[in-house]
């Protein structure tokens, strides 16, 4: 896979080349003008100050969030790669493009997160994607960097997931970052691998598989975790040297690691497989996924005592709260044997629910495809079931169990049937 990568990337580089001819090198020639940056004193930056470019844009990227985009982060990267280029730096220009291409791939991670499938990958670039990852990894083979193909085998593995949906040739690619990575001793790319290849083995309907990956990924979350705690006692943590892999930029998600990898691996148990799709279930991982989602509340209301934050204060920690309490909601009443205690139990958390975010459940909230009265608050009331998904659809829609099986069975169509059901009703009112 590195092999046919490499040799790819040169051969599109050729016919780039010769499918351009003249007006192709004229362009090059004004986007490489375009993106080169003076120094204060009006000259083209010395080597000194473009690794200073280098890391005020590092700062930069570190104060951005999916909310206010990463355009600025982007040009910035790109710029320092072909100042990097010119000067003959390759490291640096394989790092920038390597992070240019890295803000590409999450970013259309976050659209994965929210969108279904098909609508994120109509507008993807595929030409683009392709040449951007397949840059990176020559690169990085050309310097002989495992580190940095590490990380290029990653953005390429997702090329072939999210482009081209060729999950074999991602899983190669993904189980070479690992490799080399591990070869290194470098975590963070360790553990966004695996949990890559968990990914991909979910979207293929390998629920043990992705459960072997998501496992490993929480143990090596655990020992990068207690890495920077012993780093951060000693003090011997660099705070200002702002290297990407230093960083929580693979690790993603929510600021306490853990918690993030806790629910992963809970919702991996469940055989969640791509968003707002039915899940795979496998009754005998459903215990171990009732403890997991109890052992993220638990490690979450600790990493708050301990930050002195609270629901009311972190809004990213009180939606991933919420989403475990209706996870476990939703597994005590549908996945488990159906006994009263374990109804009760599900009817306790969705009480707890209702007391962080009110008016979600209750006997005037209604069930969003027969229109009744949802309850969810009683062990009287029926079963509840939230929209398969890793957080459940932008609204949170929760369904009687019995209704969402029944829209399920009526469409093959992945997606949130109270959104649907919504678009519908406004599009008749209209």
């Amino acid at each position: 896979a590195r092999a046919r990568a490499v040799e790819g990337g040169k051969g599109r580089d050729a016919r780039d080349a010769e499918a351009s001819g003249g007006e192709g090198e004229a362009t090059r020639e004004e986007e490489t003008a375009s993106t080169t940056t003076v120094s204060r004193s009006g000259s083209v930056p010395e080597f000194d100050e473009v690794r200073a470019m280098y890391h005020d844009a590092m700062n930069t990227l570190s104060t951005l969030d999916g909310d206010q985009g990463y355009d600025v982060a982007t040009r910035a990267f790109g710029r320092i790669a072909n100042l990097a280029k010119e000067r003959g730096d390759k490291n640096l220009e394989c790092e920038a493009a390597l992070i240019v291409a890295e803000i590409e791939i999450n970013s259309l991670r976050r659209m994965y997160a929210v969108y279904e499938r098909d609508a994120v990958h109509d507008g993807i670039d595929a030409s683009q994607f392709e040449r951007i990852t397949q840059t990176t990894l020559k690169l990085a083979y050309d310097n002989g960097d495992k580190i940095s193909e590490a990380r290029a085998h990653l953005a390429v593995g997702d090329y072939y997931s999210m482009a081209v949906n060729d999950h074999v040739a991602a899983l190669e690619h993904y189980g070479l970052a690992r490799e080399f990575a591990r070869d290194e001793g470098i975590l963070p790319v360790e553990t966004e691998a695996c949990r890559r290849m968990r990914w991909t083995q979910s979207i293929r309907g390998d629920v043990d598989g992705a459960v072997a990956l998501s496992r490993e990924v929480l143990r090596l979350t655990r020992e990068y975790v207690a890495m920077l705690n012993d780093e951060k006692e000693s003090s011997k943590r660099d705070a200002t040297v702002p290297l990407m892999l230093r960083e929580h930029w693979y690790l993603g998600g929510y600021e306490n690691q853990e918690v993030y990898a806790l629910k992963e691996h809970g919702c991996t148990l469940r055989g969640e497989t791509r968003l707002l799709s039915r899940p795979i279930v496998l009754e005998k991982y459903q215990d171990e996924a009732v403890r997991t989602f109890e052992e993220a509340i638990a490690t979450l209301d600790s990493h708050w005592k301990r930050s002195e934050s609270s629901f009311e204060t972190d809004a990213e920690g009180a939606a991933i709260k919420l989403s475990l309490l209706a996870h476990l909601g939703d597994i005590l009443d549908n996945d488990l044997e159906r006994t009263p205690e374990n109804h009760a139990s599900a009817v306790e958390y969705r009480r707890m629910y209702n007391e962080l975010k009110p008016g979600s459940f209750g006997s005037n909230v209604t069930c969003a495809l027969c229109e009744e009265p949802l309850g969810g608050l009683s062990i009287d009331d029926a079963r509840i079931q939230m929209t398969y998904a890793w957080d459940a659809c932008e609204s949170s829609h929760h369904f009687h169990s019995a209704c969402l099986e029944a829209a399920f069975d009526e469409t093959a169509h992945a997606g949130c049937p109270g959104c649907k059901a919504e678009i519908q009703s406004t599009a008749t009112s209209n």
